[in-house]
């Protein structure tokens, strides 16, 4: 047990050294040019040492942050434009008294109140590169207040002649997302102490938790939907030390893959193999055509450059929904696998694909980043440091512009590099002179849109210490690089800000389909369609697996196809709705930034677009769709929760859950701000433009403009609203019953839908 646990610590660079207690210096080293160019800030150069932590990226206020965290205890929020610190920031990770807890968990953009409110920041505490500290959890709130600290329990002594005095360190990095399917997110982790953890909004333990593992957990957990019921499974490696697992059976000796599912209260192990090999590295979650899979690497047990364990240098998949190994894998890596596995298009439009990095002789070398496909045949490979170690992990992100061909960012001791997807080769410019060239680059770097930089687009990456015998000058770096055209399948660390591991699907094929009369389709929070009436079926994100729930559904002018629109920004169309990009990409139009979770999408005039709403009141615009201002994060109106459009003027109306009504390029027919007991749900606008109607979550409907009143359904949970012409509406519950008002009554239809997962919305069509 201990020697896994320090295994690593041996194999990578020391500190030399306790941790710079500072915040950053006064002044920096001149920064090289590299392929991207000089870079457009560079926060500090000595912010405290850096050895695995990748920062992320969100929203604060409309405002484009970036997040990291150092081995000094400091957590750092910055204006990702301008490299600033933003107001209450950086904040000391002080878990017990006034003492700064050393970082090497990357930080987690937790929505803890909901997709409207302000986040929150989420990281584990404690690191082997600074001793005698404890170990635990932290979260901050938007504004650097303490929202919880929770700290681990004392099973070994983590440093060599240490008492064990101290609660073990969270290596791993928190995932956030919903355990018990109420839509309420949970923060989930694992820990050095054994145990894997899930603890709510306030930071207080899930009934059933924690779950005794037997040994340490450095893998961090992939939070996935495998049974399209809202409720995420636990998906996650670790050690094992003569592990029986909680129904006894065989011994394991070395590394697990488990899945972990909430049910009737409690977490129960769904499904569960035993590795011949430690498991460090942190599942991704992914789907081959239609099948989810779980993809993960193994490290290395004796230490590093020792082979002798018969499961060292795989990478394995699994079916995330039964645990049965994908045909053709495991296969072979090029050298122990540290770093978790990028999954995605090489080239956009492709099938899935895996890369990942490893290590031969990891100590000196060589650092290899290697792809397969869906089969477990390898693309290619490619070494790209000779007589360097490599344990980050690779971005795959597309960068090149008008190319369709993805590139891999992977960063080792000699600097950060940039391959080409498509065949491995190093893009021009990195082969010799890599970015943080000389630094150790031990986190993943993170590709975002930042409006208002050169090209709308941004890259950030962290430079971790170089060792004793150089200078360390740890620092994050921004750089402005290439504006892509399609967006990128795992743009940092864990593929998104709430770290889940979870990947955005590719496009899905058009399947045609027509309206034969007036009907509603409702579609739930996991990506299940159910079509009453006239309205045909065009397909569904179900049964592959989503990184994010369902925010909303919108139909086509024809009622011949529909968008469906992920919290993440991504969009999906079916039938004979078109693609027009997504809130992944960055706009063209809005004056705010993409990072706040979607909560709404409407359909422009005419069909040829669509807008998204953000819960931080962003409005974005596609096709189209014409951009005409956005209500931003007016919480004294209440927060954004749906928006509607005028056919008529191709303006929009936005709604907050206070009832009050912005329009833009639309008339505007009033607001309902008082008489409702119940925050509003949602909006549906009148097909003449002359009105809509306002429902709040207990099924109370009011009319404003000249439309007519029809009629409410009172103490029902309602999840949406879909308008019939200018004269009705439908009505959905959450548990999908529907409900028919004025003119939508003509249409036949059954009054209950058997929905797995709680609704997400309903359009007509």
């Amino acid at each position: 047990m201990i020697l896994l646990a320090t295994a690593l610590f041996v194999a990578l660079p020391s500190l030399g050294g306790a941790a710079s207690q500072g915040a950053g210096a006064a002044s920096c080293p001149a920064s090289p040019s590299t392929a991207f160019g000089s870079p457009r800030w560079v926060l500090g150069c000595r912010i405290g040492g850096q050895g695995f932590t990748s920062p992320t990226v969100g929203t604060i206020d409309g405002q484009p942050v970036v997040v990291d965290a150092s081995l000094s205890g400091y957590v750092y929020v910055v204006n990702a434009l301008t490299g600033r610190e933003m107001p209450g920031w950086p904040q000391r990770a002080t878990l017990v008294g006034n003492t700064a807890t050393a970082i090497d968990s990357s930080p987690a953009i937790a929505y803890l109140d909901g997709p409207s409110a302000q986040p929150s920041i989420v990281v584990g505490l404690g690191s082997l590169y600074v001793r005698d500290q404890n170990g635990g959890v932290m979260a901050w709130r938007f504004n650097g207040k303490v929202r919880f600290r929770f700290r681990m329990r004392k099973t070994f002594a983590e440093w060599p002649h240490s008492a064990n005095h101290y609660s073990n360190s969270v290596f791993a990095t928190p995932a956030i997302g919903a355990l018990t399917g109420n839509g309420k997110p949970d923060i989930v982790f694992g820990s050095y102490d054994h145990y894997v953890y899930a603890l709510n909004a306030s930071g207080h333990l899930l009934h059933g938790f924690p779950i005794n593992r037997a040994d340490t957990i450095w893998s961090s957990p992939a939070l996935a939907d495998t049974t399209g019921t809202g409720k995420l499974d636990i998906i996650e490696g670790g050690d094992a030390s003569g592990w029986r697992g909680p129904h006894g059976g065989k011994r394991c000796f070395s590394g697990w893959i488990s899945d972990y599912r909430y049910v009737g209260n409690a977490p129960r192990l769904e499904w569960e193999h035993c590795l011949a090999e430690t498991v460090w590295s942190s599942p991704a979650v992914t789907n081959f055509g239609s099948t989810p899979v779980v993809v993960v690497g193994t490290s290395w047990a004796s230490g590093p450059g020792r082979h002798t364990m018969p499961a060292e240098d795989e990478v394995f998949a699994y079916n995330a929904r039964t645990g049965k190994p994908i045909k053709g894998w495991p296969v072979r890596a090029g050298g122990p696998t540290f770093g978790s596995p990028a999954v995605g298009p090489l080239v956009n439009g492709g099938q899935t694909e895996v890369v990942d990095s490893s290590c031969a002789s990891c100590l000196h070398g060589p650092a290899i980043v290697s792809a397969w496909n869906e089969h477990g045949r390898l693309i290619w490979r490619t070494h790209i440091s000779p007589r360097s170690q490599v344990v980050a992990s690779p971005t795959l992100v597309h960068l090149n512009g008008a190319s369709r061909d993805n590139a891999v960012l992977i960063g080792d001791a000699a600097g950060l590099f940039v391959l080409n997807a498509a065949n491995g080769h190093k893009i021009d410019g990195t082969a010799t002179l890599p970015i943080n060239k000389s630094c150790n680059v031990g986190g993943s770097p993170v590709v975002a849109p930042v409006p208002g930089s050169a090209t709308g687009y941004m890259l950030f990456t962290n430079c971790g210490f170089s060792g004793p015998d150089r200078p360390a000058n740890e620092y994050l770096r921004a750089y402005n690089v290439p504006t892509p055209n399609s967006p990128s399948p795992w743009p940092m660390f864990r593929a998104n800000s709430s770290r889940t591991g979870v990947a955005d699907p590719p496009q899905l094929p058009h399947l045609r389909c027509a309206a034969r009369r007036s009907g509603l389709r409702v579609v739930d929070l996991a990506g299940q369609m159910s079509d009453l009436g006239g309205a045909s079926a065009c397909g569904s994100l179900a049964p592959r697996i989503i990184p994010a729930d369902v925010a909303g559904i919108a139909s086509t002018p024809s009622g011949g196809g529909y968008w469906l629109a992920l919290a993440d920004g991504a969009v999906y169309a079916f039938g004979d709705a078109r693609y027009y990009g997504d809130a992944r990409l960055g706009l063209r139009s809005s004056e705010k930034a993409p990072g706040a979770p979607i909560v709404g999408i409407a359909p422009a005039a005419g069909g040829k677009g669509y807008y998204l709403l953000a819960g931080d009141g962003s409005v974005f615009a596609f096709g189209a769709a014409r951009y005409a201002g956005a209500p931003g994060p007016y919480r004294a109106s209440g927060r954004p929760v749906a928006i509607a459009t005028d056919q008529r003027t191709g303006g929009y109306w936005v709604v907050t859950s206070s009832g009050r009504v912005y329009a833009y390029d639309a008339p505007n027919h009033g607001s309902w701000l008082s008489g409702h007991r119940a925050p509003v749900a949602g909006i549906a606008a009148a097909a003449d433009g002359a009105g809509y109607w306002l429902v709040t979550t207990t099924g109370v409907v009011k009319s404003l403009g000249l439309v007519p009143a029809l009629g409410s359904r009172f103490g029902t949970a309602v999840a949406g609203i879909a308008g019939v012409g200018s004269n009705g509406y439908f009505l959905v519950s959450k548990t999908g019953y529907v409900f028919s008002f004025g003119s939508a009554r003509h249409t036949a239809m059954r009054s209950h839908l058997v929905m797995r997962a709680t609704v997400a919305g309903a359009a007509a069509g």
